[in-house]
């Protein structure tokens, strides 16, 4: 059987998490069958200008390799590297094309000049939702990376107009047979993976009743990129770049969360961050798959190396609490997914099919079926909208439910 191969255009291909992920994941058999790169977009006004800034870019890994003590993620680091080398080859030898784009208009010539059928998009948050609109006009699908649309001003303040815009985009596509997809990656680890094919039966006809989860990381704090994302100018704080991860599960279960409580931090030792860089928050939850009165509690972190009580391991995992009281536990780190009751394993789950450590292969698998079957994916903008919601709920809280600073060491 032929498989139709999707024509791909990608936009800021400097982006980080673009160079660790999704580049690499283009060389994957399963990916290059079903997806052709033709271009990519970036603010360099000539591909020789995009050429020299990878080159550049090249160095500054190189030299954060080396540094002693401060390079918290290597394998990503290597990956950007690869990344970087085979774009410059390609560029240079015009095998993709290179379009400069400085906001949503300008990337019209290289909506009409690629003839790309889908984009995917690692540009800044801020940007996110004028390339999804122009995307959607042009009849393109969209795989976005998260978060899809800031819920905050530039001064920190909670702001939802934004969620509105993005519903009426969702609609419009819906309407054109036009996929959108969050390419937030917590959902297709491998752990995730186990868990949604299993799904009926570690539940076995049982409803939800809590939710714990924590994703709680070491992290440089001197890094510009960390200190790039977290931050106002970027209108992000650790509840949409991390805390999104554990709210997908209960969007991805057809669940709606709204905040209770909330206890969060800042960390201003040395490089000081003016956005939440530690949140905890219960939130309440409804849905068909949950008891009434569910509720879950969720704790995202960096620095925690660097708190009063530094935590020497991190901590990455779900744990889903049954109405029978048996525990089902997502274990991000090794994979694993077992099922407990009253202290005793009950049941393991893996996936039938494989899994790459590179979550981009299966969010790409599911983007292509997504296109091709025009099926919501597991992660789709609409899906996506209810996890911003319950983001936006958790900084509108009054103060009463705020509990503030106290965590790191000064």
């Amino acid at each position: 059987m032929t498989i139709e191969k999707i024509k791909i255009l990608q936009v800021a291909h400097n982006s980080e998490w673009a160079l660790a992920r999704f580049f690499s994941s283009l060389k994957k058999d399963s990916v290059a069958k079903r997806f052709e790169l033709v271009g990519v977009c970036g603010v360099e006004k000539t591909v020789e200008d995009a050429v020299e800034s990878l080159e550049r870019g090249i160095y500054t890994r190189i030299e954060m390799m080396d540094s002693s003590g401060k390079n918290f993620r290597p394998g990503n680091r290597k990956e950007e590297i690869k990344s970087a080398l085979e774009l410059i080859r390609k560029l240079s030898s015009g095998k993709i094309k290179y379009y400069h784009v400085n906001g949503a208009e300008s990337i019209q010539e290289a909506y009409d000049k690629s003839e790309a059928k889908a984009v995917v998009i690692h540009s800044k948050n801020t940007t996110h939702l004028k390339y999804i609109e122009k995307a959607v006009e042009n009849k393109l699908h969209v795989l976005c990376e998260k978060p899809l649309v800031p819920v905050l001003d530039e001064e920190g303040k909670p702001e939802k107009r934004y969620l509105g815009k993005l519903e009426k985009v969702i609609d419009r596509a819906e309407k054109k047979l036009v996929s959108l997809m969050d390419a937030e990656h917590y959902s297709y680890k491998e752990a995730s993976v186990s868990f949604y094919e299993n799904l009926e039966d570690i539940l076995e006809g049982k409803k939800i009743k809590k939710v714990r989860g924590e994703i709680l990381e070491k992290d440089d704090p001197d890094f510009w990129r960390t200190k790039e994302i977290l931050s106002q100018q970027n209108r992000t704080g650790i509840l949409g770049d991390t805390m999104c991860h554990l709210l997908a599960f209960v969007s991805n279960l057809d669940g709606t969360a709204v905040a209770k409580s909330r206890e969060y931090d800042n960390y201003s030792n040395g490089m000081k961050y003016d956005i939440d860089t530690n949140d905890k928050v219960t939130y309440s939850i409804r849905g068909e798959r949950f008891v009434r009165g569910a509720e879950a509690i969720f704790e995202v972190g960096k620095f925690i190396h660097k708190r009063k009580k530094p935590l020497k391991e991190e901590s990455k995992k779900m744990v889903f609490t049954l109405e029978d009281d048996s525990e089902v536990i997502l274990d991000f780190k090794n994979g694993a997914v077992e099922k407990r009751k009253r202290g005793r394993k009950i049941g393991d789950y893996v996936s039938e099919h494989d899994v790459d450590i590179n979550e981009y292969v299966q969010i790409l698998g599911h983007f292509y079926k997504s296109i091709i079957n025009q099926k919501q994916s597991r992660t789709s903008m609409r899906r996506s909208l209810r996890t911003l919601s319950a983001i936006a709920s958790s900084y509108e809280l009054p103060k009463k439910y705020n509990k503030v600073g106290g965590l790191y060491k000064k």
